[in-house]
């Protein structure tokens, strides 16, 4: 996921679009949290029902994480796409990739 960081090679490769590839990823993260605390339901309901609490446990806490990581990027690609429609800031990013290869 760290080369969705990588805005030079983002916009070399997407052009002015690399901005909804990055939110379109962090959607992706969103449902993958959205699974992980499913499965963690399901687990939980089959245990014992008087050991079931609201406590989220570690998969919960991962889903937790997974949802602000795919928060952050879809965030991110938003702020890329407004960016690139306003200004073109992709071609100033992908000749600087061009010339200085980061």
């Amino acid at each position: 996921m760290l080369w969705l960081l990588d805005t030079g090679k983002m916009a070399k490769k997407f052009g002015k679009w690399r901005g909804g590839i990055t939110a379109l990823c962090g959607f992706g993260m969103s449902l993958i949290a959205t699974l992980i605390a499913r499965l963690e339901s399901l687990v939980l309901a089959f245990g014992p029902s008087n050991a079931q609490t609201n406590v989220p446990g570690v998969l919960g806490f991962i889903a937790l994480g997974f949802y602000a990581l795919g928060m952050v990027a879809a965030l991110w690609g938003a702020w890329q796409l407004y960016v690139d429609a306003n200004s073109g800031a992709y071609q100033h990013d992908a000749d600087r990739y061009d010339r200085e290869g980061w």
